[in-house]
């Protein structure tokens, strides 16, 4: 089976870096990184992601990212279900 390939966009590089490694960890396959959403979309043309993980950040309300799907083709999950909340 071939691991799950994902388009990864967030604010913060120490986000995009951390969530990388976790997806790898998980056999994942990140095939775009971008900091916005406008580089992401253009990122995905070919990359033949199968879903999109986007810091809350940068699509913060449920119906942005529904409008994000649509536009992408993609699912997309909030990146900061796969990174841990900082304490504090």
């Amino acid at each position: 089976m071939d691991p799950t390939r994902i388009a990864l966009a967030a604010a913060q590089d120490s986000d995009r870096r951390a969530a990388a490694s976790l997806l790898a960890a998980r056999g994942a396959t990140v095939v775009a990184q971008c900091s916005d959403l406008e580089a992401l979309a253009e990122a995905l043309h070919g990359a033949g992601a199968d879903l999109a993980l986007v810091d809350v950040a940068l699509c913060p309300g449920r119906s942005e990212r529904e409008r994000l799907a649509k536009r992408l083709g993609l699912a997309v999950v909030p990146l900061e279900w796969l990174l841990p909340t900082p304490p504090g």
